[in-house]
């Protein structure tokens, strides 16, 4: 049920004709609780004199089942009765459901009619039709302005500048609130909405109307925004645009604010994407948001929090430009980028074209989980891989390795000719180091000689509390005496592919000969002959003499255990001989005792 239609119902005619001696074309507009009518409904049209008062002028016609599409029908209507104008006439009008035998409602207030002029004269407000853009528009032909008003205030307004002859050749638009304002002279301006009277605010905390000071400037809504510098000429900041927010100041030559809070672009083709209280002072720099950036060098930006571009002078507005140092040069640190984190502090470049990341998180590249105070480089899949530069416990440090514990990670130095100088690298197990050298077996590995300041070898590892099955080594002096030290040189192929050896001769033993005295201490370097890098059976052995110095101290201390004994022995024979001494001198006294006391022999010679 759609009726019966309350007071506040709308219905309006326009007729087609000025007399009532001919049918009248009447069209209107029907509401049903506020939106456009749809069906049939039965209507009944009065015509009176006035407004509200006097008897009826014509009879009262009956339409019956009339179909109402989207609001809009049209009748045909011969009022018999007078043949006075029906465009001064008021109608009352009366209306019920087309399936109903009820009672009409009247619609209050009665609707005036307009009686349709020639096309082109008066515009109707379902359309005209056969109109020709050359001849039929809405405006004037003059000078003046045209408006639209909503409530009786300014809701739009279109004026025309810059007449070229009798043409026009731009226009201001200037709508929204009344308050709103183009400066006298400006041409080719557009304030399209927004505003509000000025030191009024709204309960979004917007106030002030929106203005546009110098020749094609914008502002597209918003509150409390300038489009243009208002000093100077009317172009020396033109074509300045500011799309929305709130007291937002697009104060440079084509320079642009899109929205956002207390943002100034000041510098020529300058720009603010938003965020609050940012500025863009030099020619052609970009803040992109956040709060209290300074972008103030020549095609300079600055996003996050509290970054600062060095402008070239102090800046002459209150803006978070206010106060930064100056460069002292006439572009400000032209070319620089910097971002700053919400770390509350400010972060100031130093000089032009520079790169200044505050992350006091980390920096990722390639990942999303950075170490803190760190520049991160992760995979390009992010993850796992990481290389980061940065500080642990105030100590600068390299991190290079993986997120995780998978294998092949590396961290490699290499000189200007791509030669390997420091390879590090996981190697699953255990980590390897590699000097000049990709490391392919041993945790340390050097390609050519190496030395350390201070006498002494390399320190290892001997408590007794960390050692088990504790063996003394014997035949030690047989062992080593099986070894054959050498001397040699390397070969032509060896060397070409190890150019850091010199062509001498050095000194060693044989790995296969070494490895039948001491098998355990000879194994693969994990390198090939050269020209056999794919032949397995090709391992080039390498392998450690430790094992023969510490067989060699035993076969001294063997040495020197046969040294004791053979000296004990010695000792010994030397006593037994001085016994063997004694006892021949007492058998000589004994001797020399009877022959003294013997008779003398006759002296004959036998």
């Amino acid at each position: 049920m759609h009726f019966p239609l309350r007071a506040s119902a709308v219905l309006s005619f326009v007729l087609a004709s000025a007399t009532a001696a001919t049918p009248i074309l009447f069209e209107g507009q029907l509401l049903d609780g506020g939106l456009p009518a749809n069906g049939r409904y039965d209507l009944q049209i009065e015509p009176y004199r006035d407004p509200h008062v006097g008897i009826a002028v014509a009879d009262r016609l009956t339409f019956e089942d009339v179909e109402v599409r989207v609001g809009h029908f049209t009748l045909t209507a011969d009022f018999a009765r007078n043949g006075d104008l029906a465009a001064a006439w008021w109608l009352q009008v009366s209306v019920r459901d087309g399936d109903s035998v009820g009672a009409f409602s009247e619609i209050s207030p009665r609707q005036k009619t307009l009686a349709t002029p020639q096309v082109g004269t008066c515009w109707s407000t379902t359309g005209d039709t056969g109109t020709d853009p050359a001849l039929h528009f809405l405006g004037t032909q003059d000078t003046q302005a045209i408006e639209i008003r909503t409530g009786n205030s300014r809701a739009l307004r279109v004026e025309p500048n810059l007449r070229l002859g009798t043409q026009v050749i731009t226009a201001n638009l200037l709508s929204g609130s009344d308050q709103n304002e183009i400066f006298p002279g400006v041409r080719g301006a557009t304030v399209a909405g927004g505003g509000l009277p000025l030191g009024l605010f709204d309960d979004s905390g917007a106030s002030d109307p929106n203005l546009v000071t110098d020749h094609f400037g914008t502002v597209s809504g918003g509150a409390g925004n300038i489009a243009g510098n208002a000093a100077g000429t009317l172009g020396d900041a033109a074509s300045a645009t500011v799309t929305g927010g709130q007291s937002n100041f697009a104060l440079g030559q084509l320079s642009s604010v899109s929205g956002g809070s207390a943002n100034q672009a000041e510098g020529i083709g300058s720009a603010i994407s938003g965020g609050i209280d940012n500025a863009a002072s030099g020619v052609g720099s970009t803040v992109s948001g956040g709060v209290r950036n300074c972008a103030g060098g020549t095609s300079s930006w600055a996003g996050g929090a509290n970054a600062q571009v060095r402008p070239s002078v102090a800046s002459n507005f209150l803006n978070s430009c206010s106060g930064v140092p100056v460069s002292g040069d006439s572009n400000g640190d032209e070319g620089s980028f910097v971002w700053g984190d919400a770390n509350g502090g400010a972060f100031t470049s130093t000089g032009p074209n520079q790169f200044l990341v505050r992350a006091d998180n980390g920096l990722g590249l390639n990942t999303n989980n950075p170490v803190s105070s760190h520049v991160t480089i992760g995979k390009n899949d992010g993850s796992s891989n990481l290389l980061a530069l940065g500080f642990f416990n105030n100590v600068t440090r390299w991190r290079i390795g993986g997120v995780g514990s998978g294998t092949g990670a590396a961290f490699e130095v290499q000189s200007g000719g791509d030669q390997t100088l420091l390879r590090v690298e996981d190697a699953s197990v255990s980590a390897r180091v590699g000097i000049s050298r990709l490391p392919t077996a041993n945790a340390l590995e050097v390609e050519g000689n190496a030395s350390k300041i201070t006498a002494g070898s390399w320190l290892a590892n001997s408590d007794r509390r960390i050692k088990t099955d504790i063996a003394s080594i014997t035949h030690a002096l047989d062992r080593i005496l099986a070894l054959r030290p050498v001397s040699f040189r390397y070969t032509e192929a060896y060397r070409a592919a190890h150019p850091a050896i010199v062509d001498r001769r050095y000194y060693n033993v044989i790995a296969q000969e070494f490895a039948k005295v001491f098998p355990e201490a000879v194994q693969s370097s994990g390198e090939r002959l050269p020209g056999a890098e794919s032949d397995p059976s090709a391992s080039i052995l390498q392998l450690d003499l430790h094992p023969a110095f510490i067989t060699a101290l035993a076969a001294i201390q063997e040495l020197a255990a046969r040294h004791d004994l053979q000296v004990t022995e010695l000792v010994r024979l030397r006593a037994e001989n001085a016994d063997l001494r004694k006892i021949m001198k007492r058998i000589q006294q004994q001797l020399d005792t009877l022959f003294a006391a013997a008779p003398s022999a006759p002296s004959q010679v036998p």
